[in-house]
């Protein structure tokens, strides 16, 4: 299965040329208080990563020497996880879905401007199920 996700950013990543692409994963949605609703994956983050989990960014930098396709996910943490169900983490992340690297969520807006400042054109969504993913300025000299 993991060659069709691969395949499929393939494909994107040919048609975006040396622009970088941002995806976002679905939001947890909260019920009321400290219940949630069943996730369900942002259907275009599942399409072209296959990961099924929130609080997740998949990059496409088919430019970037090293890194064509990066995932930021949540890490790993036991005492969440009792709470909220499993994580994949970080290292397991790279090995079951090929990403080329994989960092903490936490650390986007410290490596993300790796993968957007020599693009030509960025791809994001923007709207209101996919809020802004920083106030930083990536590439752009003023963030």
């Amino acid at each position: 299965m993991q060659t069709e996700f691969a395949q499929r950013r393939q494909q994107l990543m040919d048609k975006i040329g040396k622009g970088t692409a941002i995806f976002r994963s679905a939001p947890q949605a909260v019920m009321h208080n400290d219940v949630e609703y069943n996730f369900r994956q942002d259907s275009d983050f599942y399409y072209l990563t296959g990961f099924d989990e929130p609080e997740a960014v998949a990059v496409l930098a088919p430019h970037h020497e090293e890194h064509r396709f990066v995932l930021f996910v949540r890490p790993k943490d036991p005492e969440k996880e009792t709470w909220s169900g499993y994580r994949v983490g970080v290292d397991a992340a790279k090995e079951r879905f090929g990403a080329d690297a994989v960092y903490p969520i936490e650390e986007l807006d410290e490596k993300l401007t790796q993968y957007v400042e020599k693009a030509d054109r960025i791809y994001y969504r923007l709207g209101a199920r996919s809020p802004a993913l920083t106030t930083k300025c990536w590439g752009c000299g003023s963030g």
